[in-house]
């Protein structure tokens, strides 16, 4: 627009290029306006696998174009607050950014590239001393060259904004319903809606302080491997029939989490309830809950009683073959003289 004859907002670097401009031919001065006004608000390449642009894009300006577009991806997008450096304060617009396409910008310098959200930001700051970035697509992979030197000082430091990469809070989106997670070695994996609502409420759990629920003692204990197990659990026959309806059932029954019988040989089950029972009965807390009938959510150790034939069957080729296999590798690392890793393997 300067170039134009029409009026700007000299900020923010433009000065410094008015001026060396200035000092330029008129025709090199068109050729350059010839240029900015051929040059497209960004690129999509990989039938849309990948944009670039100078300072970014939202999900849906990718493939359009509009003055509006074009304005975020040349100059981003701010909160229209002014930082203690008379800089505008930028908004992380990749926190919320959650589409299929990879996004690679620039613009707003950092110490180090980080993905985020399928965007990166390979503006390391070359020209402030920094790194000149670059990325090898599809391998994702970062090449890096330092800077000979200062060619200008930052106004503001990099890396010096908070809010350069906020993405540690977490979206509910990202984790409900349908998702597919590609792999880079194996096939996509799918996650029904169902499973994912269920690790939700597990992981919810831990996101209630205590406190709030009333807790004001916590107990450690020192964990000791074991299986879960399901325990329902009669003071007697009688009282299980009363209960439940059914007879000859003994003292209850143990299951597993997913409701199969946890123990295979069924004298194993009425020894280990008779015990339990017994346990109860010596304790007082048949009485102290007022109840002829318990169901327990119980950890039964050792976890090898139960996982015998997991343990045999996958746990224990893993580890034959392993203490076939570190020797030998040892053995060629100490040849290429790498000790210390051969060391490791020993």
């Amino acid at each position: 627009k300067a170039l134009q004859g029409r009026d700007v907002k000299v900020a923010h670097g433009l000065a410094e290029s008015l001026e060396q401009l200035s000092h330029e031919t008129p025709e090199f001065r068109r050729e350059v306006t010839r240029f900015l006004d051929g040059l497209i608000s960004h690129y999509v390449f990989d039938g849309g696998k990948l944009a670039v642009s100078h300072a970014g894009l939202k999900e849906h300006y990718i493939g359009r174009g509009s003055p509006r577009i074009r304005s975020f991806a040349m100059f981003g997008e701010t909160t229209g607050e002014i930082d203690e450096f008379g800089l505008p304060v930028r908004y992380n617009w990749a926190r919320d950014y959650r589409g299929a396409t990879m996004l690679v910008y620039g613009h707003t310098p950092v110490p180090e590239p980080e993905w985020l959200n399928r965007t990166i930001n390979l503006d390391t700051g070359c020209v402030f001393g920094g790194k000149l970035t670059a990325l090898r697509y599809p391998e994702k992979e970062i090449v890096q060259v330092d800077a000979a030197r200062v060619y200008c000082e930052p106004v503001r430091p990099i890396g010096y904004a908070k809010d350069v990469r906020d993405g540690d809070m977490l979206d509910l989106d990202d984790v409900v319903g349908k998702r597919i997670v590609e792999t880079e070695l194996a096939r996509n994996i799918v996650i029904r809606e169902e499973n994912a609502m269920a690790a939700l409420e597990v992981m919810s759990r831990f996101a209630v302080d205590p406190r709030k629920q009333g807790v004001t003692t916590v107990i450690a204990e020192e964990k000791h491997m074991g299986s879960r197990a399901i325990v329902v659990l009669g003071r007697d026959a009688e009282a299980v029939t009363r209960r439940f309806g059914t007879a000859g059932a003994g003292l209850g029954t143990v299951y597993t989490r997913t409701g199969r019988a946890f123990f295979a040989d069924k004298a194993v089950e009425e020894a280990f309830l008779t015990r339990l029972a017994q346990a109860v009965e010596t304790a007082g807390l048949w009485d102290a809950l007022g109840s002829d009938w318990l169901c327990l959510d119980t950890e039964i150790m050792p976890w090898s009683a139960k996982a015998m034939a997991l343990i045999e069957q996958q746990y224990a080729p893993v580890g034959a073959a392993a203490a076939h296999v570190l020797p030998v590798a040892a053995e060629l690392l100490a040849r290429a003289g790498q000790t210390e890793m051969a060391e490791r393997m020993t």
